[in-house]
C-alpha cells in the first residue's frame, strides 16, 4: 500500500491542467525535459545585449563545476514553439535567470531578475543604460 506523499505527483513537472497559450489542457509532452540546474531567458535583441549573455555562458558554465546551465538556445526550438520549450524547461530547473529589460520612455533601465521554482522572483540588479 502506498502512502499520502508516495502517490503524490509533483505539480510543476506535470503538464498544467490549463494553459492560456493552448486554450486549455497543455499538449506538450514531458517525457524528455531539460533538467538543469540553471536557465538563462534572455532576447535575442538588443543585440548588445544578447551577445553579452551569450559570451559569459561559457564562463559560467566552467566556473559551475558540476552544474548544468542552459540557455533559451540550448533547447532545440527550432521548428517548436518558444513559449512551450521554455515553460517546459521552467519546470524542470533549480533557478531561472532571466533578462527582463523593461525600456520606456520614461526610464532606460536593465533588470536581471531571478526566478526559483518556488515562483519566488528576486531582481539581482538594476543598471542604467544610456
Amino acid at each position: 500500500m502506498s502512502t499520502h506523499s508516495e502517490s503524490r505527483k509533483n505539480p510543476i513537472t506535470e503538464p498544467p491542467l490549463f494553459c492560456e497559450y493552448a486554450g486549455g489542457a497543455c499538449d506538450q509532452s514531458f517525457a524528455a525535459p531539460h533538467i538543469s540546474d540553471g536557465l538563462i531567458l534572455f532576447p535575442s535583441e538588443p543585440e548588445i545585449i544578447a551577445n553579452t549573455i551569450e559570451e559569459a555562458l561559457p564562463k559560467l558554465k566552467s566556473a559551475a563545476k558540476g552544474r548544468k546551465w542552459l540557455s533559451w538556445k540550448d533547447l532545440g526550438i527550432v521548428g517548436r514553439i518558444i513559449f512551450c520549450e521554455i515553460c517546459k524547461a521552467l519546470r524542470f530547473t533549480k533557478v531561472a535567470v532571466a533578462d527582463v529589460s523593461l525600456r520606456s520612455i520614461s526610464t532606460s533601465s536593465l533588470k536581471l531578475a531571478t526566478l526559483s521554482v518556488s515562483g519566488s522572483l528576486s531582481f539581482l540588479s538594476e543598471t542604467q543604460v544610456t
